[in-house]
This record gives C-alpha cells, structure tokens and sequence, in this order.
C-alpha cells in the first residue's frame, strides 16, 4: 500500500489551516483515514479538527490493541459503527470537560476503513466533501450548509447511524481518495501568464506513476502553482490511497 496525503492551507485563509487529515492502522491489514474540514464561520476550527484527530488517534490504539489481544478484527462495517460511536463518545465528553460551545466543534468528516488485503473500503461522509474510486468521482455538497457531527451529539447514537445516507461500500479498490471541498477552489493567485492548463481533481487523484516519492501530491499542488498560476483559495486536505495490482 502506498499512502500520499497534502494538506494545503488556502490563500484566503491567513492564519491556520482548518483542515486536517490523519492516518493510523486499527489491525495487520486495517487502517483508518480520516479527513475533515473545519467550518471558517465557527470559532477555531483549527483546534476542532486538531482536536478530532486526536481522539481519533486515541480509538486507533485501542482498537489496535483489542485486535491484537482477540486475534481477529470484525467487518469493516462494524468497525464503522463502534469507531464513530466511540468517536461521538469522546467528542462528548470533552465538550463537557473542556466546556466548549457549539462553534467551537464544528468540522466535517470523511472516514474510510480500508483492508489492504481485499482492497474492501466502508466509507461515510458527514457534511461536504469528494471521494475517488478507480476513476469514479463522488462528491457530497451539501450547498455550503454541512451537517457537521457536532450538531447530533445528543442525539441517540443508533438512530442517527441507521438515518445516514452519504455512505459508500467498495470491493476490490486499487485507488481511493478523500478530499475536503478545497479541491474545487484552486484560482489564480496573480496576474502572471501561464502555458500550463490542469484539471485539478484528475491530476491529484488520477495521475501517477510507480516511482512516486510519499511527496507525490504535495509536489503536484507546488507543480500546479508554478506552472498554472493557481492556488487553493481554501483550505486542502487529501489523502490517497494505491493498492498493488
């Protein structure tokens, strides 16, 4: 598995970038993937996502180790539910210990639960956000009006999960990307003249070849900047995933 990841902070954004993006392995041959966008209308949104990542680091351990002492790992889909409903747990209580407000929560989340052997991935997104699969775009937009977690942490957990509908299921993957919207947003950022033309999603997502250095995308977004003149007006987050043939 080969895992490439940017995060890029917008040019209208001058101080933090809220996006954020986080990788860990929940088993031999399970991993988690995590991107979120933070929502520029709150209250530091780079510390809520900051915040998310961490908690999300805390569950990979535990799960981690609780695969390592049962000797099996359940269905991804599974993993799914106990992940965000430990995730929405967490999230909880610290809005209790650290008596946060609601704007100071508010992010997106795209989650992927991936098995490297099976090229299986159970995906959900919650709020906006683009996936890529093997040449298949889906994008989730939900017209600049999210529906970030953090609205639902009261709510009863089981009948939130069951009324989720931005899931995707995916068999035998070879190339899968979670991107925050800031995708859609690269422009030009000065009046230069450029030979260059990209189609920004393909480029990121599609293009590739076997000699890649982990900086693959980080290395295109500098390509695009300096070739055509545009940058991410917001915020960046991506992550790529590429299974062997």
């Amino acid at each position: 598995m080969r895992v490439y990841t940017t995060l890029q902070m917008g040019v209208y954004h001058t101080h933090h970038c809220e996006d954020y993006l986080f990788t860990d392995t929940l088993s031999d041959n399970t991993h988690l993937f995590v991107v979120m966008d933070g929502c520029s209308a709150g209250t530091d949104s780079q510390f809520a996502t900051a915040l998310s990542a961490r908690i999300f680091r805390k569950l990979a351990r535990e799960f981690n180790y609780k695969s390592f002492l049962e000797k099996q790992t359940p269905s991804l889909k599974t993993l799914q539910r106990q992940l965000l409903q430990r995730f929405f747990e967490e999230l909880k209580a610290m809005k209790n210990h650290l008596q946060l407000q609601l704007e100071e929560m508010l992010h997106t989340l795209l989650m992927a639960i991936v098995n490297t052997d099976t090229g299986e991935a159970e995906i959900i997104c919650l709020g906006d956000g683009l996936i890529y699969i093997d040449g298949q775009y889906h994008e989730f937009d939900q017209d600049n009006r999210p529906d970030y977690p953090a609205y639902h942490l009261q709510k009863d957990f089981d009948s939130w999960y069951a009324a989720q509908q931005q899931l995707l299921s995916v068999k035998g993957f070879r190339d899968l990307s979670l991107c925050s919207d800031g995708i859609f947003s690269f422009a030009a950022f000065d009046r230069g003249e450029y030979a260059a033309a990209y189609n920004i999603p393909d480029y990121l997502l599609r293009d590739t070849n076997a000699s890649e250095t982990t900086f693959m995308l980080n290395r295109k977004v500098i390509e695009i900047q300096e070739q055509a003149g545009l940058k991410p007006m917001d915020d960046l987050a991506v992550i790529r995933i590429m299974l062997p043939d």
